[in-house]
């Protein structure tokens, strides 16, 4: 399995021009690596000039967030099927600071971005962490929830992320342990496995939560983590490549 590195621009960078002056240089570093998936996930105001750039398999484009429907009155919003035509492969789905990410609208983005051929890459994680465990009893009803009603044949390609809500951003304060990780992204294969069967296995579960060049190597020996999401460190494209070099070595 390729390791994958997601890059979450959130709402970066402010214009056009530097957006695809910073995908430029990333895309002369990246491409051509085969054991790495790049998923770059723009502002979808960029996302159709961007994918302009490439055609590399390896180098692919997210959406950051799609509407619970394919049309309507609701404002402000991006339809699965609007994303597919300007060149988004994935959806990102459940991430703590989009809008309507509890687990019964992330259903239906869910099922939007199936219906779209998108392949949904999802988000889940603890706000907190408790002595007696019960933030793994809310993360197990939240992935169910999420899951309800959708037939485990369609749920074999997603993609999902462990992103504890406590460990995102530079004000992080603790430094998240990989055996946490480990642990972490066990219980959630595991509840995969309840849910959808055997297939469940191969799903690549990803960490998320402040990764940065100096912690990438150390996530990456967790031998259950498949990839990793970045927010802050793929602001800066020369930060990314230097990450990216780290994740290619391993």
């Amino acid at each position: 399995m390729k390791k994958i590195i997601v890059a979450n621009w959130k709402l970066n960078p402010e214009t056009l021009n530097d957006a695809i002056n910073n995908f430029k240089y990333l895309k002369k570093h990246i491409i051509g690596s085969r054991s790495i998936q790049t998923i770059i996930a723009p502002p979808t105001a960029f996302l159709y000039r961007l994918s302009q750039e490439t055609k590399s398999q390896s180098l692919i484009f997210a959406v950051q967030d799609v509407s619970t429907d394919k049309n309507g009155e609701l404002v402000g919003e991006t339809s699965a099927p609007q994303a597919k035509s300007i060149g988004a492969k994935c959806a990102l789905l459940g991430h703590s600071a989009s809008l309507k990410n509890d687990p019964e609208n992330v259903r239906m983005k869910l099922a939007q971005s199936i219906k779209s051929g998108l392949v949904p890459i999802l988000f889940f994680g603890e706000s907190d962490l408790d002595e007696k465990g019960k933030f793994l009893t809310s993360l197990r009803n939240d992935i169910r929830s999420t899951f309800k009603g959708i037939n485990p044949k369609f749920l074999k390609g997603i993609v999902v992320v462990y992103e504890p809500v406590w460990a995102v951003g530079k004000s992080a304060k603790n430094k998240i342990p990989p055996k946490h990780i480990h642990t972490m992204t066990l219980f959630i294969k595991k509840i995969l496995i309840e849910i959808i069967g055997s297939s469940a296995k191969k799903i690549p579960i990803l960490y998320g939560g402040s990764v940065n060049p100096d912690n990438v190597e150390e996530i990456f020996s967790v031998p259950t983590v498949d990839g990793v999401v970045l927010g802050r460190a793929s602001f800066n494209p020369k930060i990314f490549v230097r990450l990216f070099e780290i994740v290619k070595s391993l």
